[in-house]
C-alpha cells in the first residue's frame, strides 16, 4: 500500500506523475489498437443499442470534462430516442469519445452531439460532434486524420484520437469526416447497423 505525503510539494508530483503514466498507458493502447486496424484485425461485437440511453451515457460521462472548461455539453438523440439498433457500443464509444474529447479540448462555446438514425437506403447511425471554437486551421483540415497531428505544441495530446477514430469507422464499414462549417468544427461519423 502506497503512503501519501503531506508535503503539498510531494504530493503534486505525485500527481503529475501518477496522470503522465496514465496518459501513457492510454497512448500505449491507442497505439496497440492502431496497429491492429492497419492489419485489419477489427473484433465487431454488435449489441443492442438504444439511443436515448446512449445519449444519456454520452451525456453523463462528458457534462462535467466539458462544464470544467466553461462549455455547455447537449446531446440528442432522433428522430426518435426509443429507437433499437445493433451495432459495436463498443467502437461506438471509441468514436464519440475521441471526437467529444477533441471538441472539449479545442472547442468553446457549447459541444452538441446528434445521434441519428436514418434507414435508407440501410440503416446507418450518424454521429455527428459540433462545437462553437475557433476550428480547424485550413492548413491542417487535409491532414487532421493523419498520426501524430496536432493542433500545436501546446496541445496535451498525442495526435491519434482522430487518426484511429476514423480507423474504427472505416473497420466498421462507415466513415468519419470533417465536415465544412462556418464556425467551430464538426465532425460526423456515418456507420452501418443493423436494425434492432
Amino acid at each position: 500500500m502506497r503512503e501519501r505525503s503531506d508535503d503539498p510539494e510531494v504530493r503534486s508530483t505525485t500527481l503529475r506523475v501518477e496522470q503522465s503514466t496514465a496518459r501513457l498507458h492510454q497512448a500505449l493502447r491507442a497505439l496497440v489498437e492502431l496497429s491492429a486496424l492497419s492489419a485489419d484485425q477489427l473484433d465487431v461485437d454488435a449489441v443492442d443499442v438504444e439511443l436515448g440511453t446512449y445519449a444519456d451515457r454520452l451525456s453523463q460521462r462528458w457534462t462535467r470534462p466539458a462544464a470544467e472548461r466553461g462549455m455547455l455539453l447537449t446531446v440528442e438523440a432522433w428522430p426518435d430516442p426509443a429507437t433499437t439498433v445493433r451495432a459495436d457500443q463498443t467502437r461506438i464509444d471509441q468514436i464519440a469519445d475521441a471526437l467529444i474529447s477533441n471538441a472539449v479540448r479545442h472547442g468553446a462555446g457549447r459541444v452538441s452531439i446528434e445521434i441519428e438514425v436514418r434507414a435508407d437506403p440501410r440503416p446507418e447511425l450518424v454521429l455527428r460532434v459540433a462545437d462553437e471554437g475557433p476550428g480547424i486551421p485550413e492548413d491542417l483540415r487535409p491532414v487532421v486524420f493523419e498520426p501524430f497531428q496536432r493542433a500545436d505544441d501546446t496541445d496535451s495530446g498525442f495526435g491519434i484520437g482522430l487518426t484511429l477514430a476514423q480507423w474504427v469507422a472505416s473497420g466498421l464499414g462507415g466513415t468519419l469526416a470533417l465536415l465544412p462549417s462556418d464556425g467551430g468544427t464538426v465532425f460526423e461519423a456515418v456507420l452501418p447497423v443493423e436494425a434492432g
